[in-house]
C-alpha cells in the first residue's frame, strides 16, 4: 500500500487545484477528529482555503471568511470551477455575527498580543461553542518570526507575539480544552506546530 509521503512526492496538488503538503495533511487530519458532517464550519482568516476545499469536496458545510478580497475571490473561482459548494465572506472576524458549530484557523492567534488574543477569543465565544486553532512555535530559533506591525494579522510578515498564554486565555472563555503538538519532523517544517481545541458545555 502506498504511503501518504509517496503520494506527496508524485502529487503536489490536491484535486489538481491546491498545493498539499505534510502540514496540510496534519491540519486536515486533526480537524477531522473534531467535526461532524452536520456541522456548520467556519474557517476564519481562510486565505484561499485549501483545507476547507477538501472538506467541502467531502460534503462538509464550510464557510470561508477572510478580511482580504483577493484570496476570497480566488477561493470562489477554485470552488466554482470544480463544482464544490461553500459559503464565502469577505470581512473582519470581529464583524462576524453569524453562528457556527465550530470555527477554526491556522496561523492567526500568534499575530495578536495577549490583550488582543483575549478580544479574539471573546469574539469567538459569541459566534460558536467550539474552536480549533493551529499556531507555530514562535520561540524556536528556526522559525522566522514576523515583525511587521503594519501587516494584516496572520498574513505575510505580520508581527508574531509570545504564545505561552494561549491555553490560559482560551480556557478563561471555554469550559474544556484539549491541545497537542504536530512535530516538525512529521510535518516537514523546522519548528513544531501546536493545536488547541476548546468548547463550551
Amino acid at each position: 500500500m502506498r504511503s501518504w509521503r509517496d503520494f506527496l512526492m508524485k502529487n503536489k496538488k490536491y484535486d489538481g487545484v491546491y498545493e498539499w503538503a505534510p502540514t496540510s495533511e496534519a491540519f486536515y487530519r486533526t480537524i477531522k477528529k473534531f467535526i461532524k458532517k452536520e456541522d456548520n464550519i467556519l474557517e476564519f482568516g481562510s486565505s484561499t482555503g485549501h483545507i476547507s476545499y477538501r472538506l467541502a469536496r467531502e460534503g462538509y458545510n464550510v464557510t470561508l471568511l477572510d478580511i482580504r478580497r483577493e484570496p476570497i475571490e480566488i477561493a470562489k473561482n477554485n470552488f466554482k470551477k470544480n463544482n464544490v459548494r461553500a459559503n464565502f465572506i469577505c470581512a473582519d472576524i470581529f464583524d462576524c455575527t453569524n453562528r457556527y458549530d465550530i470555527a477554526w484557523n491556522s496561523g492567526l492567534i500568534q499575530c495578536y498580543d495577549d490583550d488582543d488574543k483575549d478580544k479574539l477569543i471573546n469574539k469567538l465565544t459569541g459566534i460558536t461553542n467550539r474552536v480549533l486553532l493551529f499556531y507555530p512555535d514562535v520561540e524556536n530559533p528556526k522559525k522566522k518570526r514576523g515583525t511587521n506591525e503594519n501587516e494584516v494579522p496572520g498574513v505575510g510578515d505580520a508581527k508574531e507575539y509570545n504564545i505561552k498564554r494561549i491555553p490560559e486565555i482560551i480556557y478563561a472563555c471555554f469550559d474544556e480544552i484539549y491541545h497537542g503538538i504536530l512535530e516538525k519532523e512529521k510535518i516537514g517544517l523546522e519548528y513544531d506546530m501546536y493545536w488547541i481545541y476548546a468548547w463550551k458545555k
